[in-house]
């Protein structure tokens, strides 16, 4: 019994490690993202910040996804579907591409 739980502790940890490494460049990502973000929009934080904690594993690619639409966009519109996403606690890209 002793070497199976020492085995599973083993793989637990090799299995923890690995998913930590996948999980550094999408972090790196983001925080690229957001500075990007944040220099097209600095008063935006809380919206990038919402937009973490809602899409936590999706959230670098929503946000890439909503920096694209920004340049279809006058930054007062856009501005305007971000104070409208926050109002709604709505953060997807899919729902800013279909705000007027």
């Amino acid at each position: 019994m002793p070497v199976i739980n020492y085995r599973l502790k083993k793989a637990a940890s090799i299995l923890f490690r690995s998913t930590i490494e996948a999980i550094k460049p999408l972090q790196e990502a983001l925080k690229r993202l957001k500075q990007k973000f944040l220099e097209y929009l600095p008063e935006q934080d809380l919206f990038v910040e919402k937009l973490k904690a809602q899409k936590r594993i999706n959230a670098a690619n929503q946000l890439q996804q909503i920096l694209s639409l920004s340049k279809l966009y006058s930054r007062d519109d856009f501005a305007e579907a971000l104070k409208a996403a926050l109002d709604y606690n709505v953060f997807s890209s899919f729902v800013h591409r279909r705000l007027p």
